[in-house]
């Protein structure tokens, strides 16, 4: 009999790459406050550390682009779409139990607080060869910025 594999199993297996994704999204959900801490129990939001994880996934999604199979490709582009919804939730769930007549966040309101915000790359330059640059290396970059 082989125990390796669960028969209760549902869908397919996860491959490596899958399972630090998604042992990566799971810490993300803890510092949101989705799911308990295995250590205390309690549900503790930790928003920059969930933000900090959610940037790594968003580098490894940007480094590993061209280079996965279609099924990882597919479940890391979800997991990053659904973590993001789920921190603009907590972030404006964070501010609606701020007391009103409290001071002022020194951050936007809420429905600013995710955006990604162009980010103008260096200006063309001359070539080695005296040409200008190509189009593509003046173009604008996109950055993100959570608050």
């Amino acid at each position: 009999m082989n125990n390796s594999h669960s028969s209760n199993q549902v869908g397919p297996e996860l491959t490596p790459f899958s399972r630090l994704v998604a042992m990566l999204a799971g810490m993300a959900l803890q510092h949101l406050g989705r799911i308990p801490d295995p250590a205390t129990g309690r549900l503790q939001k930790r928003l920059a550390d969930a933000q900090t994880i959610i940037d790594v996934i968003e580098d490894l999604q940007r480094k590993t682009r061209g280079n996965l199979e279609p099924g990882e490709e597919s479940f890391l582009a979800e997991t990053v779409t659904s973590l993001r919804f789920t921190f603009v939730a907590a972030l404006n769930e964070e501010e609606a139990e701020q007391p009103p007549s409290g001071p002022k966040p020194d951050r936007p309101p809420a429905e600013s607080t995710v955006s990604w915000k162009p980010e103008k790359s260096a200006p063309p330059s001359e070539s080695p060869a005296g040409g200008k640059t190509s189009q593509d290396e003046s173009k604008i970059r996109f950055r993100k910025s959570y608050g």
